[in-house]
């Protein structure tokens, strides 16, 4: 069952890459965020807005070929942000 996390949600980076954009899936509703070299933060639509899943689509600056992701610890909260 989806329970709809709050109004942000935050990700860890992918490494040498930025974020250029962010928009639903569904409706390509654009999608604010803020980017800083260890965390990715995403303001979510209210609950209410949402009929389905939430699906957020991404745009990176660079291709991900090659990229290996791995679990890791999340960034603190304290990270100075870059509104998009």
């Amino acid at each position: 069952m989806f329970q709809h996390p709050g109004d942000e949600l935050t990700l860890p980076v992918i490494p040498h890459r930025k974020v250029v954009s962010a928009k639903l899936l569904l409706s390509e509703t654009p999608v604010l965020f803020k980017q800083t070299t260890r965390q990715l933060v995403l303001t979510l639509p209210p609950p209410a807005l949402i009929k389905d899943d939430l699906v957020i689509a991404l745009t990176m600056d660079k291709s991900l070929d090659g990229i290996v992701m791995a679990a890791g610890p999340m960034p603190s909260p304290d990270d100075s942000l870059i509104d998009h």
